[in-house]
């Protein structure tokens, strides 16, 4: 098997590898590339495919991409965030139903902690996401450690 793959940016976002058939040389390779507009990479220096959702291209490497991860983070904790709130709806309406005044203040207390959520979480991992002086392998490392207790049951 090669070790050599062509890399090439996806229109969608990502990236795409070809492997060419057989065994060929690095040249087969680097007359692929810039056939389809594309870069030759080793794929020893690949990142790991359980990153590849966040895979793009920069300059002729292949490197994972922190602002993909941030933002797939984000989504995540939104969803989360919001069947949390759901699944307060019914407490909060029990206890209105009830008159029970200061369950009714605590979930509301709650809720509104949930809705302020995403702003801290975009501020938190934008500063990981845009700190220059952080290589992305650190960046990535950072935002895999970012944990929410407020999330938690």
């Amino acid at each position: 098997m090669s070790e050599y793959r062509v890399a090439r940016a996806n229109a969608g976002g990502g990236v795409a590898l070809t492997q060419l058939l057989g065994d060929r040389s690095l040249e087969e390779y680097e007359q692929k590339a810039a056939e389809v507009g594309g870069v030759v990479v080793k794929v020893e220096d690949l990142p790991s495919s359980e990153d590849r959702p966040h895979w793009v291209l920069d300059g002729k490497k292949v490197v994972v991409s922190a602002e993909s991860v941030a933002n797939e983070m984000k989504t995540n904790i939104r969803h989360i965030r919001d069947a949390k709130l759901q699944a307060l709806d019914i407490p909060s309406m029990r206890a209105l139903e009830d008159g029970d005044v200061e369950k009714s203040q605590e979930i509301k207390a709650k809720k509104q902690m949930l809705r302020d959520l995403p702003e801290k979480v975009e501020a938190d991992l934008d500063k990981i996401v845009k700190n220059s002086r952080k290589r992305t392998t650190t960046k990535i490392k950072d935002l895999n450690k970012y944990h929410l207790e407020e999330l938690e049951d």
